[in-house]
């Protein structure tokens, strides 16, 4: 047989040898590396609670009995809020001159917090109470008593 390397085949296939040397040696060629950065985000606040009344209580008359003070507490947020206290208190720079807001118990309403999702709403009940007093109270009659709300 006849052997059929020519130089012009041995310089071909040692060209080839090499060029494959020299890629296989670029794909194992590199650096190690390593980054960081440092990023922010965002967190939200929480909204306002709303916060309104029910039926006005109209009964109060010295010595009578608590009448109820009805209040709806809603989220009105699109995430959860918590609702840990409804304060009731009386506007006393609102009332009539001679009418002591000392004649009068408002009592807030008392739970346990609770946890109200987006748009949920909640009742409670408070009362107010028109107390006896030894001088007149005449001051008080037909008056309308303004009532704070405050949501926490």
């Amino acid at each position: 047989m006849k052997k059929h390397l020519s130089k012009k085949r041995v310089v071909l296939a040692a060209i080839v040898v090499v060029a494959l040397t020299i890629a296989s040696g670029v794909a194992y060629a590199y650096f190690s590396s390593s980054g960081s950065n440092t990023g922010t985000a965002g967190v939200g606040s929480s909204d306002p609670l709303a916060v309104t009344q029910g039926p006005i209580p109209s009964d109060l008359v010295p010595g009578g009995d608590a009448q109820d003070v009805k209040v709806t507490v809603k989220n009105n947020a699109t995430f959860k809020q918590s609702l840990s206290a409804l304060t009731i208190s009386l506007d006393d720079t609102l009332l009539p001159g001679g009418c002591d807001a000392g004649w009068f118990i408002v009592t807030s309403p008392t739970f346990a917090t609770k946890v109200l999702a987006a748009g949920a709403s909640v009742d409670l009940t408070g009362s107010i109470q028109m107390t006896e007093s030894n001088s007149p109270q005449d001051n008080c009659k037909s008056a309308t008593l303004h009532l704070n709300f405050v949501a926490s």
